[in-house]
């Protein structure tokens, strides 16, 4: 994996090779303009006057932007100027996902989008699949617009951006998926065997632990990196989908303590068993009724008492 940062807005690719196996992924200072939809095409002028850039990747719940406060709810643009300085090549743009929702454009033309954007929380429709823009042939100049917003995630987050070639950016996503699910059906795989062993021998309860931990866990690799699970439902709402994805992180992390604790006579303390189970009861209830902008503050206050 190729890493380039950009600098004030603009990513030089130039000499760079375009081939089969090759991915660029673009990290660095990308202009933003904070609440503000600017038009790919009529707003021209306007993208060329922003002087304002954030790092790309970056997560925060509160940023200084210039002499400017933003926090963790709202909308903007995000602009990179490529610059590929070749000859004209089909390329291909990679996003891992932008909380909660985002439009994205090649020199004016809408190439990919993650649910839909809007300026108020009752307009958005939030998503986070992965998702593959092809830009087309090009001069060797490529400017990247990126309408997002986001009024469902206590944080916001943008994540990594990659490209290349189209058949380079498919071999990739394709190589994250295979990956994802060798993960998934490895650990699910030992899951059902220790499964097995706690049929066969009941009072083998370390067995049991150990099956839960490993089915929790492969469960939660459908729903990180590459996302698998959407490639299996689609068009699963976003709601139930991150639902899912803080319900297993917490199975997972009680069946590791109750997996040691059966495991290693040493570790016998009670007091943490009994404080692991009902935290992460109130952990995964929490989590099944509230709202999930509400419901991952939870996650805060465990990480902080644990």
């Amino acid at each position: 994996m190729n890493i380039y940062n950009a600098h004030d807005g603009t990513l030089d690719l130039s000499g760079q090779t375009f081939d089969d196996n090759t991915v660029y992924k673009m990290r660095g200072e990308w202009k933003i303009a904070w609440n503000q939809f600017l038009d790919p095409v009529k707003d021209l002028q306007k993208i060329k006057d922003l002087d304002t850039c954030v790092v790309v990747p970056h997560t925060w719940s509160r940023l200084q932007l210039d002499d400017t406060s933003i926090g963790n709810q709202g909308f903007g643009t995000l602009v990179l100027d490529i610059d590929t300085g070749i000859e004209p090549v089909s390329l291909a743009v990679k996003s891992t996902y932008i909380t909660s929702a985002f439009d994205m454009y090649a020199n004016g033309t809408l190439i990919a989008s993650n649910g839909n954007i809007g300026e108020t929380p009752n307009s958005v429709r939030a998503m986070w699949h992965p998702v593959v823009g092809t830009i087309g042939e090009n001069n060797g100049k490529i400017q990247l617009v990126i309408h997002f917003s986001n009024f469902n995630h206590r944080r916001f987050v943008i994540k990594d951006f990659y490209i290349g070639s189209e058949s380079a950016i498919s071999n990739h996503k394709n190589n994250r998926l295979a990956m994802d699910l060798i993960a998934f059906g490895s650990i699910f795989i030992m899951g059902l065997y220790h499964f097995m062993i706690y049929i066969l021998r009941r009072r083998d309860s370390a067995s049991l632990f150990f099956s839960l931990l490993c089915f929790s866990y492969a469960g939660r690799t459908l729903m990180v990196g590459d996302r698998f699970v959407y490639e299996i439902f689609p068009d699963i709402p976003w709601e139930l989908f991150m639902k899912l994805a803080y319900i297993t992180f917490y199975i997972t992390a009680v069946s590791i303590v109750l997996f040691v604790q059966r495991t290693f006579s040493t570790f016998n303390h009670t007091y943490v068993k009994k404080l692991m189970v009902a935290s992460t009861s109130i952990a995964v209830v929490s989590t099944v009724i509230l709202p999930h902008v509400y419901s991952t503050y939870y996650l805060c206050l465990l990480n902080l008492c644990c």
